[in-house]
Formats: C-alpha cells, sequence, structure tokens
C-alpha cells in the first residue's frame, strides 16, 4: 500500500469515526424524544455501516488486495448512505416521496457496486514480477472417490456404503498405485530433497523400497498417501511436468499414462484398481529412464530461461478484436535471428489478426481441453472461453520461414491461482497451461503436436472409422 492510500484510508476512518462518534454522543446526552430516535438510530446504523466497509478496505489493501477495492468502498458507503437517510424521512409526516427517492438512489449505488465487485479482473501479472513456483499434490483423499468408484464396477457392489474398513483401506493403496512406479524411479535416480527422507520415522523406509523389502505403495501409505512438488529437486521438475503431470493436456503417446497403461496391459479398464507388481516396474523403469534421457537430448539445445522473459514489452494496449481486451506485447523465444527489431510490429499485426480469426474449431478444442481438467457437469458453462480474460501476448520468433506463432496468456475464473495459457501456431491451437508457463513452440514435443493437429481435423472424428488413417501418435 502506498503512502498516499494510508493517508486517504485514514483520513476517511477518523470521518467516520467522527460521524459515529457525534450521533452516538447525541444519543446519550441529547436523549431524542419521540420521532426523533428514528433518525438517530438511522445515522447511528448508516455510519457504523460504513465505518465497518472503511477498516475493512484498509486492512484488505494492507494485505496487498488493492485493485478496485477504493472504487468499490465508494460505491459501498453511497449505498448505506442514502438507504440510511431514506429511513430518516420515517420521522416525518409527509416522508413517502423523500423516502422512495432516497431509497432508490441508494438502490442503484447498491446495484453499481455489486456489478464493480462481481466485474473480472482484466489486468495480468506485472512484468518482471516472479511467476508463482510450481506446485504438484498427490494426495489419497483426492483420489479415492474416483479409485473407490472403480473399485466398485469391478466387484460389483452396489454402494459406497456397502464397503468394509478392510476395503475402504484397500482402496487407499489403490489410489497411489499409479503414481507409484513413477514415484520409485524419482526415488532410485535421486531426484527427492533430502526433506522428503527426513519426513518419515524410520529413516530405512526407502532404501528398505530400494532393496524391495517395502512397495512403494508402502511407502506413500507411510507418508499418509502424500506427496507433493516440494520434495522434488528444481532440475527434474521441467521433465515431471512435462512427462508425468500433463494436466491433461494432448502430448501424444510419449508420457506417463500411455506408458503405465502399456507395462499394466489395462486389464478391465482398470486404472487404480491394480495391484502393485515388480515385474512391471522392471518394465516401466527402463522406459521411464529412456523418456527422461530423450527429453534431456530434445532440451538441451536451447536455455527454458531464455524463451520465457516477461521483463520488457514491445508494446502495450494492443486490442484483440476476439476478446475485446488490450494486450500486453513481449517477445518471447529470442535465440534466432529471424525476426529483427525492423519486423517487429509486422510480425504482431500478423500475429494480432491470426489471434483475431481463430477458427471456431480451434475455440472448441481449447474448451474440451478446459472442460477435461476443470469441467463439471452441472456448470459446464465454467470452462468456456468467455470465461478467459487474456492480459498478454507473447511473440515467437518464427523458426520456420512464414510461420505465425504466439502465446496467449491470461486470467480465467476456472483457474484464479494460476491463469491460463495457450499456444497458436499459423492458426492451430498446440498446447495450453498455466499463465507463465508455456513450452517453446518449436521443442521435439511442440513439434510433434503440431504435425499431428496439422495432419488431421480431429473435430471431426466421433467414431472410430472417423480416425482410421490418423498419425500413430494422435489416436
Amino acid at each position: 500500500m502506498s503512502a498516499l492510500q494510508k493517508i486517504c484510508y485514514v483520513l476517511l476512518l477518523l470521518a467516520d469515526l467522527a460521524a459515529l462518534v457525534f450521533f452516538g454522543g447525541v444519543g446519550i446526552f441529547g436523549i431524542p424524544a419521540g420521532k426523533e430516535i428514528i433518525i438517530l438510530a438511522a445515522m447511528l446504523v448508516t455510519f457504523a455501516l460504513i465505518t465497518a466497509v472503511t477498516v475493512t478496505a484498509l486492512v484488505r489493501t494492507a494485505k496487498g488486495k488493492e485493485g478496485p477495492l477504493f472504487r468499490n468502498s465508494v460505491l459501498m458507503k453511497l449505498c448505506i448512505f442514502f438507504t440510511g437517510a431514506a429511513f430518516t424521512f420515517l420521522a416525518f409526516d409527509d416522508f413517502a416521496a423523500p423516502f422512495l427517492v432516497f431509497l432508490f438512489a441508494g438502490l442503484l449505488f447498491g446495484a453499481a457496486a455489486i456489478l464493480v465487485i462481481r466485474q473480472k479482473p482484466r489486468s495480468g501479472r506485472i512484468a518482471g514480477q516472479a511467476a508463482a513456483p510450481y506446485s504438484f499434490t498427490y494426495k489419497g483423499k483426492w483420489e479415492w472417490d474416483a479409485a473407490a468408484a472403480e473399485y466398485l464396477r469391478l466387484n460389483g457392489i452396489p454402494d459406497i456404503k456397502d464397503l468394509t474398513d478392510e476395503q475402504n483401506d484397500l482402496i487407499y493403496d489403490y489410489t497411489a498405485t499409479p503414481f507409484s512406479y513413477f514415484f520409485c524411479w524419482l526415488a532410485v535416480s535421486g531426484f527427492l530433497k533430502q526433506d522428503f527422507y527426513e519426513e518419515f520415522p524410520d529413516e530405512d523406509l526407502v532404501r528398505k523400497m530400494k532393496d524391495r523389502r517395502l512397495t512403494p505403495v508402502e511407502v506413500l501409505a507411510a507418508e499418509d498417501y502424500y506427496f507433493g512438488s516440494e520434495y522434488l529437486l528444481e532440475g527434474i521438475i521441467p521433465f515431471f511436468r512435462s512427462y508425468y503431470d500433463t494436466q491433461g493436456r494432448f502430448t501424444g503417446q510419449d508420457n506417463y499414462l500411455c506408458d503405465y497403461y502399456d507395462a499394466i496391459g489395462n486389464p478391465d479398464d482398470r486404472y487404480y484398481c491394480v495391484d502393485f507388481s515388480w515385474d512391471v516396474l522392471d518394465r516401466l523403469l527402463p522406459v521411464i529412464e529412456e523418456r527422461y534421457q530423450s527429453w534431456n537430448r530434445s532440451f538441451s539445445a536451447y536455455d527454458s530461461s531464455d524463451f520465457y522473459d516477461d521483463s520488457t514489452p514491445v508494446a502495450s494496449g494492443v486490442h484483440s478484436a476476439l476478446f475485446d481486451a488490450d494486450l500486453t506485447v513481449y517477445r518471447t523465444g529470442v535465440r534466432r535471428a529471424e525476426l529483427n527489431e525492423a519486423d517487429i510490429s509486422g510480425y504482431l499485426a500478423e500475429c494480432l489478426a491470426c489471434l483475431d480469426s481463430l477458427p471456431k474449431t480451434q475455440i472448441e478444442k481449447l474448451e474440451r481441453w478446459f472442460d477435461g481438467q476443470y469441467g463439471v457437469e452441472e456448470t459446464p458453462e465454467i470452462t468456456s472461453i468467455r470465461e478467459f480474460s487474456p492480459h498478454s501476448l507473447y511473440l515467437a520468433d518464427p523458426a520456420v520461414p512464414g510461420d505465425v506463432v504466439f502465446v496467449v496468456s491470461g486470467e480465467a475464473s476456472f483457474e484464479p491461482e494460476h491463469g491460463i495459457s495457450f499456444t497458436v501456431r499459423n492458426g492451430l491451437v498446440i498446447d495450453w497451461g498455466y499463465s507463465y508457463d508455456f513450452e517453446d513452440p518449436y521443442s521435439d514435443d511442440s513439434r510433434k503436436k503440431y504435425d499431428v493437429t496439422a495432419s488431421m481435423d480431429f473435430s471431426a472424428v466421433r467414431e472410430e472409422a472417423d480416425a482410421a488413417g490418423s498419425p500413430a501418435s494422435g489416436t
């Protein structure tokens, strides 16, 4: 909070308190009689509420939640004042007309306050501000419902209430099974922080797992079925996000989910309810290691810190007709000479025209991705593109002559903490993620997504026969 803001809020608070003390003093020492008490009561309630609004705004602003708080509080105070003033006219004989006028004014200011409060913020993260740290959490209790539903289906149990205590405990083990193999690879490969090992009451627990005296599921159970990204070494997080934590994004076949299904054979359409197997682990560990080495080879050619750099905008207030929003423009992926300073304005115009003319099929694809991650059956509109408010446009240097490649970043009501971004290459949406987290559009993974997307219109696929002849990595 700035010094000027502090002064303004303190002066407002003093004025509110002065009015409250004045009317309180009148009530105590003036001892009003008859209808005068109506005026006093209305003013006391009015200024008590106004003071509460000021205090709330002061506290929230002190915590860094500035935004339109000052505007909100002014509108709320006007609503309270005119409404309270309306009730003072009840002390007079001809109260009807002024009462209705002041009450109507109070309701108007109240409606304005509600509209402002519900308005989605359209300004994004400040340029140069540190991105929020990556966060991943596995919790057995979060996975339990899905695992239990699968268990009920496989065992013909009609209702979750029919489960025994032993079956409940078994389902908790099943929640850990899919992650347990990858967790074992992390531990065996030395990618866990010392903090993780210090969490165990038995310091040899992980050693016993490596020696195969305990299964990875048993180790996770000893941690109360919990694992968080705070246990990962920083260097492994990019691979973890690309290979394991794909957030439901289409990534071809080289991700953990596909490798896991290949290893377990996917019997009876199972995901959770598969007993841990050392044989499966022996099949999965070399596959994961190969994925990691391949990922290392793909990403060793560039420095990802150079790809994402929003410290210096090249333009601001650039309007997108598609979203009816003003965007701040940054240059990103500056590792090649194809795009020089003189080309930026022309390339920006191309990227903006491409964004504003995105085909309906691409927008629908984005919404399907959003729905797959965040959708709720009772409120399907939550993942509509209308719930996305962009604030930044990142121009990526075109590695292929004639390419138009960019990333749109902003806020979304269905992902209020991290926001959303999506990557477009030549009018095709090829990836999406958090607002501050997007991949090089020319990485091996991104090239593969683009090739698959460009080779077939997946929006036309409705039945298995429609997919005949599609690329292997896209089926």
